[in-house]
């Protein structure tokens, strides 16, 4: 995949209610491709609101990174 383009969006405005940026499939797979393009780049980190480990629900391996617990969320991240 190369390198994300951002789409420029415009509103549409009274004068011209069909006008602005359209909404088509093109611009959306732009926005998925985007998305999965940065995943590698941002890791793999889950935060939870409690201490169920993420290999029950995603697999692999993940480490209890750390507990904010003033935020009250439990942060783990995928080691394998």
């Amino acid at each position: 995949m190369g390198i994300y383009e951002p789409t420029d969006w415009v509103n549409s405005t009274q004068d011209d209610p069909f006008g602005g940026t359209a909404v088509n499939a093109t611009r959306m797979n732009n926005i998925e491709g985007g998305i999965v393009s940065a995943l590698p780049a941002v890791g793999e980190i889950k935060l939870s609101k409690t201490a169920i480990n993420p290999a029950e629900v995603y697999g692999g391996t993940w480490d209890y990174y750390d507990n904010h617990m003033f935020l009250g969320f439990h942060v783990y991240q995928r080691t394998a």
